[in-house]
């Protein structure tokens, strides 16, 4: 589970109503929800947040390393915080189970090839809200999105 407010998802409804050309505020509500998930679609796709993040994982009977993150983590709630090859883990001993809270450090800001995929996957949704067009492909928007994203991307660890 995280945590975060919808400033914290990389473009405004205003950058998002200046991209779609969008002057009024009837679908306000609409561009909102859309930010919000180009913003989750854009961190499931790169492994990754990019904006300073408090996760709760539930840890039940388990010991040694539990995977965290490939981000860098600045606190664990649990356990000791240790950096392996650029993943994060924390060690915790077979007598605990409960939740381990942690938070990943900011990157700073959202990179432009990201905000701009995002723009492009708003977009796309906004102005194809049917579940399916006729005619329309939508590879050139998933060869750009991809494109734009692949800087961004972090392999998780197996």
């Amino acid at each position: 589970m995280r945590t975060r407010t919808i400033a914290n998802y990389g473009l405004t409804v205003s950058e998002s109503k200046n991209y779609l050309k969008v002057e009024v505020s009837d679908d306000d509500a609409l561009i909102e929800a859309l930010v919000t998930a180009s913003y989750e679609q854009v961190t499931a796709e790169c492994n990754r947040d990019f904006f300073a993040t408090q996760y709760t994982m539930s840890v039940w009977s388990s010991s040694g390393d539990i995977f965290l993150s490939t981000q860098t983590v600045d606190n664990v709630s649990t356990g000791s915080l240790k950096e392996v090859n650029g993943s994060w883990y924390t060690y915790i001993d077979s007598t605990y189970s409960g939740d381990i809270s942690f938070s990943v450090a900011s990157s700073g800001s959202l990179p432009k090839g990201v905000k701009v995929a995002q723009m492009m996957l708003i977009n796309n949704w906004y102005e194809n809200r049917l579940p399916q067009a006729f005619g329309v492909s939508s590879a050139p928007l998933e060869f750009s999105v991809n494109a734009l994203l692949s800087p961004y991307k972090l392999v998780k660890p197996q």
